[in-house]
C-alpha cells in the first residue's frame, strides 16, 4: 500500500462519481492533501442533488455570485430566470414561436427595469466581479439549516444564463 499526497486536484464532473461503501472521489482527494500546507482542490460539477458533494462544497464556501453591471443604471445584477422577457413570443394559436423566441427575447435589470439584449452581455461579462453572498441571503444546507462559510472555502456558482450566443438570429 503507498501513501502519497498530491498539492493539486481538479475533480471535473464529481457528482458523476459513484461512491464506493467507506469512501469516495472527494475524500480521497482530500486525504491526499491532508499534510500540504498550500494545498488547492477544484472540484467541478453541476450540482444533481440536494446535500450531494457539489452541494455541501458550495453551502459551506463563501458562495460567491458573478455580478454585472447594467448598462442602463449600472448597478450590479445576477441573472435570474424571472428577468427573462420572451412571453411576447407567442403564434396567434399560443404555441411558441421558436424563432421569434430566438430572436427577441431580452432581459429586464431588476433595478431600473430597463431592457438589456444579447448583443450587449459580452461586454457586460468584461466588467463582471465575483461577490461573496450576503449572509442574509446565503442557500442553507440540504436540511434546511444556515451553515457559516468555512475559512478558506472559496464556492462560486454561475448559470448558463452568462453563456454568450454568438449566434443568435
Amino acid at each position: 500500500f503507498t501513501e502519497w499526497w498530491v498539492r493539486f486536484w481538479m475533480l471535473d464532473e464529481l457528482e458523476e462519481q459513484a461512491d464506493e461503501d467507506t469512501t469516495s472521489t472527494l475524500k480521497r482527494a482530500l486525504s491526499r492533501q491532508a499534510d500540504v500546507a498550500d494545498a488547492l482542490l477544484f472540484a467541478i460539477s453541476k450540482p444533481k442533488k440536494s446535500g450531494g458533494p457539489i452541494d455541501a462544497g458550495y453551502v459551506t464556501g463563501t458562495q460567491k455570485k458573478y455580478l454585472v453591471p447594467c448598462p442602463r443604471c449600472g448597478q450590479r445584477i445576477e441573472f435570474q430566470r424571472h428577468g427573462f422577457r420572451y412571453q411576447h413570443c407567442r403564434a396567434a394559436d399560443g404555441q411558441w414561436d421558436l424563432d421569434q423566441v430566438i430572436a427577441d427575447t431580452w432581459y429586464q435589470c431588476q433595478h431600473c427595469e430597463g431592457r438589456i439584449d444579447e448583443k450587449e452581455k459580452r461586454a457586460m461579462l468584461q466588467e463582471g466581479i465575483w461577490v461573496p453572498t450576503a449572509p442574509e441571503h446565503r442557500r442553507h444546507n440540504a436540511e434546511g439549516k444556515y451553515v457559516q462559510p468555512m475559512p478558506g472555502i472559496e464556492s462560486y456558482q454561475i448559470s448558463d444564463y452568462y453563456a454568450l450566443h454568438n449566434e443568435v438570429r
